[in-house]
């Protein structure tokens, strides 16, 4: 299995926001990096082993989430565009943060955007998982005309909690949040600074079936 040198890996952790952005860089360290190399997208653990590279974008992001399943972590993905041919998956995990780079939205080299195929249901579905943080990202689809969710939490076969969505920039969904049977003792979702842009619908959070949220404070969840 190949390895990237250590020399290499800091070159791709270093920051290359400056001025008012930098303060949305908080991701080191790491225990999976994923950045884009010409076509290909390439995961790499903290010691440089490459965990996946392929032209499925998807697949390799799902990938480093799996690779965290029993353990939690941090994953952090440089800046540039990922496309997502396939939803990607969060079911039954704990601990888990996957984190962009630069300030979320389109446009921007420094960002990190996940382009979603307007084919599918959603781009990112949790069930079953509870401390999970999402920040950083900038998703949209490949069309304006689609019935896409950006981001479902769902019930499977119990409720997700403790669910933080910070610093999003969601564009062309049809639903760009959807919150479905989410639970906890307190808070079940903290949301805050996101940005939700040219919805298909009016529909751009949806909070249903019981699901609570807090803008502020989620204690009790951590």
């Amino acid at each position: 299995m190949p390895y990237f040198g250590l020399d290499t890996i800091r070159k791709l952790v270093r920051s290359r926001v400056i001025g008012r952005y930098a303060r949305y860089v908080t991701y080191k360290p790491f225990d999976v990096l994923v950045f884009r190399d010409g076509p290909y997208a390439v995961a790499v653990d903290s010691k440089g082993k490459i965990i996946d590279k392929n032209t499925d974008h998807a697949s390799v992001i799902q990938e480093a989430i799996d690779r965290l399943k029993d353990t939690g972590g941090k994953i952090v993905i440089k800046a540039g565009e990922y496309n997502i041919t396939k939803s990607i998956e969060i079911s039954n995990e704990h601990g888990l943060i996957i984190e962009g780079e630069g300030a979320a939205g389109f446009g921007r080299v420094d960002a990190t955007r996940l382009v979603v195929d307007a084919s599918l249901q959603h781009g990112i579905r949790i069930t079953d998982s509870w401390g999970i943080v999402i920040r950083n990202l900038g998703l949209r689809t490949t069309s304006a005309e689609n019935t896409t969710v950006g981001i479902l939490v769902e019930y499977g076969t119990g409720a997700s909690h403790c669910i933080v969505f910070e610093r999003l920039h969601l564009y062309w969904f049809g639903i760009g949040i959807k919150m479905k049977w989410i639970g906890g003792t307190k808070y079940a979702a903290r949301i805050s600074d996101i940005y939700i842009s040219v919805m298909r619908t009016t529909k751009a959070f949806l909070a249903s079936m019981g699901g609570r949220y807090g803008s502020k404070e989620h204690k009790g969840c951590w």
